[in-house]
């Protein structure tokens, strides 16, 4: 078998060097695997790039993400609420305020979720968030308000001032955002706070009496005034 032999690449030889050309065909083989592992890998991080999943909600042009997607995000929160999956109920109001960071109800929810997640600091700070957004929008006048006739459905004031209904609405999410925040000062500790919260909340509308039994209220339940504000409840 013939033995293959490379140029020696020496100017003005005209004779083949075996012993250089054999050097040199190995440095080619090893400079071109190099070349071949370089490109392959290049293309792999290309296709990985490409295909990995975004975390950026898609831009649909608010056929997806709009108003109607948010009120999902929190119905289906509720759902893995109510089912003790505190995670996944969270993470539904993250997806809601990723849409509308100013939808009302969503911050009180996610705060809601992160109590039950022992992460109170969290949700101390989503409860601010929301009493500041509650705040100003109490301070909106009717036209003003428009905008967020967003958060109801339609068939929720047919017939009825939308404006007045979204007031009444707001009203109840300021109820649950003081409820929750009686359960907040009351895992902390606080009585005090955690009284004056939950009295709160019941005079901004709060009734729903089977929320009082929730252990988060546990450290104020055996307080006398906690007794005085349950005879309040309408």
């Amino acid at each position: 078998m013939k033995k293959l032999q490379w140029h020696c690449g020496h100017q003005g030889c005209s004779s083949f060097c075996a012993q250089t050309g054999n050097v040199n065909l190995s440095n080619w083989l090893k400079e071109k695997i190099v070349i071949i592992i370089v490109v392959a890998s290049l293309i792999a991080v290309s296709s990985w790039l490409a295909f990995r999943p975004s975390t950026t909600p898609p831009d649909t042009g608010g056929v997806i993400t709009g108003p109607k997607t948010v009120r999902k995000h929190i119905e289906q929160g509720q759902v893995y609420y109510a089912g003790g999956k505190y995670d996944e109920a969270l993470l539904q109001t993250q997806l809601g305020l990723a849409i509308d960071g100013d939808f009302p109800g969503l911050n009180s929810g996610m705060a809601a979720s992160l109590l039950k997640l022992g992460r109170y600091d969290e949700a101390q700070e989503a409860l601010e968030r929301e009493f500041k957004l509650l705040n100003s929008l109490e301070r909106k006048t009717d036209d003003e308000l428009t905008e967020y006739v967003k958060i109801i459905e339609e068939n929720d004031y047919a017939g009825r001032s939308a404006v007045k209904v979204l007031r009444d609405r707001l009203g109840l999410i300021k109820a649950a955002a003081h409820y929750n925040q009686a359960c907040l000062y009351s895992l902390k500790k606080d009585r005090q706070m955690a009284l004056y919260a939950l009295e709160r909340a019941i005079e901004a509308g709060f009734s729903e009496r089977s929320a009082l039994l929730d252990d988060d209220l546990a450290f104020i339940r055996t307080d006398p005034s906690f007794n005085k504000i349950l005879q309040t409840l309408r």
